[in-house]
C-alpha cells in the first residue's frame, strides 16, 4: 500500500513490475511486454497506508478496477470505519467491492496451530521440552498481537 503514490496506471504497472522482479529474482530487463496484466491477481496489501486522501484512494481504486479483473486488498480494522467517518466524499469505488473479515483464532486455535508448527519434521522430542517451547512460544505470540 506504501509504495503506491500514484493513480496512474504506468506507474501502478512499474511497482507490480519491480516487485514481480524482486519476487522471482528476476534481472531488470524488460518484461513488461511478457506480463498479461488482465490476469494478474493484483494483491495490495496494508492500503491504510498509502500517504494519501480519500480522494486520492477513489481515484486508485478506479484506475485498478479498469484494469485488473482480480483485486485483493488488505487493510486494518480501522480503515472503513475512518473512510465513513472523517470524509464526505462518496464512496464509489471503495462500496464496488466485496468485504471479508478474517476471524481471529482464539487461545485454543492458536495454541493447537503454533503446536504444529513447533513438531514439524519432529520425530523425537520429550514432552516437557515440548511444552515448554510450546508455552514460550505462545507467550511470545500473544504479547506481539495482545
Amino acid at each position: 500500500g506504501d509504495e503506491l503514490n500514484s493513480n496512474s496506471i504506468e506507474n501502478i504497472k512499474k511497482v507490480i513490475i519491480k516487485k514481480y522482479c524482486n519476487q522471482y529474482d528476476i534481472g531488470k530487463k524488460n518484461i513488461e511486454s511478457e506480463i498479461d496484466f488482465k490476469k494478474i491477481v493484483l494483491l495490495i496489501d496494508n492500503f491504510e497506508t498509502t500517504n494519501t486522501n480519500k480522494e486520492y484512494r477513489n481515484k486508485l481504486l478506479s484506475t485498478i478496477d479498469k484494469y485488473f479483473e482480480y483485486i485483493v486488498i488488505t487493510t486494518n480494522d480501522l480503515f472503513f470505519f475512518e473512510e465513513k467517518l472523517l470524509s464526505n466524499i462518496a464512496n464509489v469505488y471503495i462500496n464496488n467491492f466485496k468485504y471479508f473479515e478474517i476471524i481471529r483464532f482464539g487461545n485454543f486455535l492458536r495454541r493447537s496451530l503454533i503446536k504444529k508448527w513447533i513438531l514439524i519434521n519432529r520425530e523425537f522430542t520429550s514432552q516437557f521440552e515440548e511444552q515448554k517451547e510450546l508455552n514460550t512460544f505462545c507467550d511470545t505470540i500473544n504479547r506481539i498481537i495482545g
